[in-house]
């Protein structure tokens, strides 16, 4: 009983881990977005203007 037990607590902390780096990731790749838009707008606006 006490190594499913264990066997479960491994899966349920390596579920945890996972979920945790994926958020995360999604977390980090939108902030990337957010800096990174008004970069891109302003790039656009420039090419915009000096064309």
């Amino acid at each position: 009983m006490l190594e499913v037990l264990a066997v479960l607590t491994l899966l349920f902390v390596g579920v945890i881990g996972v979920g945790v780096i994926i958020l995360l990731a999604g977390l980090f790749k939108l902030v990337l977005k957010l800096a990174l838009l008004p970069l891109v707008l302003g790039l656009k606006a420039l090419v915009f203007v000096v064309g």
